[in-house]
């Protein structure tokens, strides 16, 4: 009896879980025809994409970020965890950029795994496609305007790209593309990020912490998208890598600690030395 009423129980809830994406792909459905209707007034062609990214302290990655995504960014959103330094003043020069300050005590990835959960949704009625990510992480494609285009007419709603850890021995120069300056990297799946996606076609997204992993609902139309990747630009330079290391490993939260979220900010000078040599030289052209 006891397991009867359990599957009815699950019964019941898958059905109230389908239910919520019905009525969300239908209200979707609206706001997609709003924007086809707002791109054929102004005589848009190209697909909108729109930027979401949590930051805290970048602002040796923000004019990368910006001199990348520019050719094919239209509106950038980022969640400040109150940085420091000139993240916030950088990001406000930057035309159609906003920014959004969020509190916590200390890195909580559960924080921003909500805010990458929810973020996004803004963007319905608005946009084809958005970005949800992090400031170090580059989208990259040879000809990314092409491929949303193709994307965009095949109704592909979901992409699955490469991961690549970047790798390079000092920290570039900021008045060149970083894809032209650090072109080596490590290919790992666990970078592989699913951060491109349609906020039409996708109900809810369902990252988990580090968004490395996600559960999308909706019309899944997948893509694998042959030269897609995202670029994980962390590793520029082991003094870079330090200084961010020993500035993170002051605010992990206990509660962090406890899940084992964020481990590598607890490795020892001496392993992270190693581990950066190691990757520096299985490095390998990405493109």
């Amino acid at each position: 009896m006891l397991s009867k009423l359990l599957n009815k129980h699950h019964i019941v809830l898958k059905k109230q879980h389908n239910i919520h994406i019905i009525i969300g792909l239908l209200t979707n459905k609206i706001l997609l025809l709003r924007l086809a209707i707002y791109k054929w007034l102004h005589g848009i062609h190209r697909p909108i994409v729109h930027y979401y990214a949590v930051c805290w302290n970048e602002e040796r990655m923000l004019p990368f970020v910006f001199r990348h995504y520019d050719a094919f960014v239209s509106r950038y959103v980022f969640f400040d965890n109150e940085s420091t330094d000139h993240s916030q003043s950088i990001i406000l020069s930057h035309p159609d950029s906003h920014v959004n300050t969020f509190h916590t005590d200390g890195f909580d990835d559960n924080v921003h795994n909500d805010i990458k959960n929810s973020c996004w949704k803004k963007s319905r009625g608005r946009a084809d496609y958005v970005i949800v990510c992090d400031v170090d992480e580059l989208l990259y494609h040879k000809d990314m305007q092409q491929m949303l285009a193709h994307a965009l007419k095949y109704h592909i709603s979901f992409f699955r790209p490469e991961g690549w850890d970047m790798y390079s021995e000092h920290f570039p120069p900021s008045d060149f593309p970083l894809t032209e300056t650090v072109s080596k990297g490590v290919r790992s799946s666990g970078y592989g990020k699913c951060i491109l996606f349609d906020p039409h076609r996708i109900v809810d997204i369902n990252y988990e912490p580090g968004a490395h992993f996600c559960h999308p609902t909706g019309l899944i139309k997948t893509s694998e998208c042959d030269g897609l990747k995202v670029l994980h630009y962390k590793n520029l330079g082991l003094d870079y890598v330090m200084s961010r290391i020993r500035a993170y490993r002051k605010r992990l939260t206990e509660q962090i600690k406890e899940e084992g979220f964020a481990v590598h900010y607890t490795y020892t000078d001496k392993q992270i030395e190693e581990d950066f040599k190691k990757g520096l030289t299985k490095a390998e052209r990405a493109f």
